[in-house]
């Protein structure tokens, strides 16, 4: 889909496809009002980015922002992803999760207490594919945590 001023095309998205969104509310002031400083519009877009990313591995993708690339993400284990995107620094505190239950299934990484953040920073869950934000969750991580966190 392509959009200018009021124009409107609608076009095929072939595997590989790639997005651009430039100026998105450039002709609706009322839109444009309710916009904060390009600081955290990017942290937003950055939050979201990585959500999606850490996700799906298996698809690439690459961020740009203001003419600078950010991020260029190949295909990757889960691992890999998540020290590409999260830091280099986290690989060698990364401790692989797998419980399988009649229940249910739980797969991941956690990270030893002394990559610890405060607050959850950097905490993600994802149910069948898709982010998920409880506070249950992070809770139940604070407190499995709060006797071995430095």
């Amino acid at each position: 889909m392509t959009l200018k001023g009021e124009t409107q095309e609608t076009i095929s998205c072939p595997k590989g496809s790639s997005f651009s969104v430039k100026n998105l509310f450039y002709n609706i002031p009322a839109r444009r009002r309710f916009l904060k400083p390009d600081l955290t519009e990017f942290t937003n877009i950055l939050t979201e980015f990585e959500r999606i990313v850490l996700v799906h591995p298996e698809v690439a993708f690459s961020l740009h922002h203001n003419d600078s690339v950010i991020f260029n993400l190949p295909v990757a284990s889960l691992r890999q992803r998540i020290v590409s995107v999260l830091g280099k620094k986290l690989n060698e505190q990364l401790l692989s999760v797998e419980v399988n239950t009649t229940m249910i299934t739980i797969s991941g990484y956690i990270g030893k207490p002394e990559a610890s953040r405060k607050r959850g920073a950097h905490q993600y869950f994802f149910v069948n594919g898709r982010y998920m934000r409880h506070p249950y969750f992070h809770r139940a991580v604070a407190e499995a945590y709060e006797r071995i966190i430095p």
